[in-house]
């Protein structure tokens, strides 16, 4: 993609602070114990563009096993979704 114009740059700019907060405002928080969860909001600022987000994660009844998934907005409208997977050992 060829970009022209400043106009061009400054979107684009504006674009990639908006993914800064969205990553910054899923949260990420662990359970304090087997088979309890956690569920979690978080905003986030990054240069003038801002996101809310929302996170869950589950730790197995064994104490092994974390399972994670986040979701945020932005102020631009774009979304960004995650899952993770862990094991404690």
């Amino acid at each position: 993609m060829q970009i022209v114009g400043q106009a061009s740059v400054q979107i684009n700019t504006h674009d990639a602070y908006a993914g800064v907060a969205a990553a910054m405002a899923m949260p990420n928080l662990t359970p304090s114990g087997p088979g309890k969860t956690v569920v979690a909001a978080g905003v986030a600022a990054y240069l003038g563009s801002q996101a809310v987000g929302v996170g869950v994660t589950y730790r197995s009844e064994n104490g092994r096993w974390l399972v994670n998934g986040g979701a945020s907005v932005t102020s631009t409208g774009s979304t960004g979704v995650r899952a993770q997977v862990g094991y404690e050992f």
